[in-house]
């Protein structure tokens, strides 16, 4: 099978990020599939020698960042579409996966399977428009109803959706499309990269940190990831004399934002890594009693499938989280971790405080281990992936 994946924010794990189309393209290729990475993201040497036989990767190095304004941001969106579509005219597959966001990612995905008579799947990785407009990002009735018409219409054309998350399937199911033609794929846990064990302070004395009990937040700083929430636990862990410290690895929109609040509250308690690769997230893991998985208090963004909740159980590491729905319900079912929902500072700082005594560390962390083995396992949900893009070219076939 001949896979033509479009991605716009395709990454390695060298270069830290979500890895989801690296990881699935690369157990493709070893079953020996051919998939060709359309990619929006300019990789640098070191990156390109990441990339695994089997695996070829053409970027349209189209500039992009969260700080971008909203006009920059659709310029980015719409230049990636149309150089997609460019790149993959040559390429003959079999089939298309085109992952989301932006949304705009449809547009070559209609486009060369149509140019190529194949059928293309679509991944929902975002619930676009809705996420955006519910974030107030996009507020012109028209743009609205533009967007929900075209989220439709690759609906329909799409021989079937991924969904990240049930709730994600369930916002797909409200636009009409099939149950039979959505398949929840959630985002999992590499049991390999990531480790289980006692905690591990080498990496914090690597890094110049002191060595003392630490939570960790590792993933982008962005206007959807309650980082108001984050900062106002760190100074309330000061007002409360606590020895603890929160290491976050990751860059965004909001650095600026914890630089600012780290000066003017004086917090030697906030500790900013900036981006990291994968392996140095799971040694920051390692280095942690917890993990903190932080979304802003938005409906649709509780549909989420956050890659550093499946990163956490991996690693052996209570989660404590603000989200409401799915995930917070996987952290109480199963024991693997806190939840104080949305803005709630005072529990999310007892939550923090809770995992830092170790008193349930082992138990929490066996939990967590075993929930990422047993349902989330890269391997697992890769051979799924893989069904669903088989599954798509025969149904083609038999018509």
């Amino acid at each position: 099978m001949r896979v033509l994946y479009i991605h716009q924010y395709f990454t390695t794990p060298g270069r830290g990020g979500a890895t989801r189309s690296f990881e699935f393209s690369k157990r493709l290729a070893a079953r020996g599939h051919k998939v060709l990475i359309v990619t929006g993201t300019s990789l640098p040497p070191e990156a390109w020698q990441e990339i695994p036989a089997g695996v070829t990767v053409v970027s349209s190095n189209t500039p992009y960042s969260n700080s971008f304004s909203g006009k920059r941001r659709i310029i980015s969106f719409l230049h990636f579409a149309f150089k997609a579509i460019r790149l993959g005219w040559n390429f003959q597959p079999d089939v298309i996966i085109a992952t989301s966001t932006p949304l705009t990612v449809g547009l070559p995905a209609l486009v060369l399977s149509w140019r190529h008579r194949v059928p293309f799947v679509f991944e929902v990785r975002d619930l676009w428009p809705e996420a955006p407009i519910q974030m107030g990002a996009i507020r012109n009735p028209i743009i609205i109803r533009f967007l929900r018409w075209f989220e439709k219409l690759i609906y329909e054309k799409a021989v079937h959706v991924i969904a990240l998350s049930p709730g994600m399937r369930e916002g797909i199911l409200s636009v009409g499309v099939p149950s039979e033609k959505v398949t929840v794929i959630p985002n999992s846990s590499d049991v390999g990269l990531f480790q289980p064990g006692p905690v591990d302070t080498e990496f914090l004395l690597e890094r110049g940190l002191e060595v003392r009990p630490t939570i960790a937040y590792a993933g982008t700083l962005g206007e959807a990831n309650a980082i108001d929430v984050l900062g106002a636990a760190a100074v309330e862990l000061k007002k409360r004399k606590s020895s603890l410290q929160i290491v976050v690895a990751g860059d965004g929109k909001y650095r600026q934002y914890l630089d600012r609040l780290i000066e003017r509250e004086g917090l030697d308690n906030l500790v900013l890594l900036g981006k990291v690769s994968k392996q140095d997230v799971a040694r920051l893991y390692k280095a942690s009693m917890a993990g903190l998985v932080l979304f802003s208090d938005v409906p649709i963004l509780q549909t989420n499938s956050p890659n550093k909740f499946f990163d956490l159980l991996a690693a052996g590491r209570p989660v404590i989280t603000n989200m409401r729905g799915w995930i917070a319900e996987l952290v109480r079912e199963h024991d693997i971790g806190y939840v104080a929902e949305g803005s709630d500072v005072q529990g999310l700082t007892n939550a923090m405080l809770n995992a830092a005594t170790g008193e349930r560390f082992e138990e929490m962390a066996a939990n967590a281990r075993r929930l990422a083995e047993q349902e989330f396992d890269r391997d697992s949900l890769a051979r799924i992936f893989e069904s669903v893009l088989l599954g798509a070219t025969e149904r083609v076939r038999a018509k």
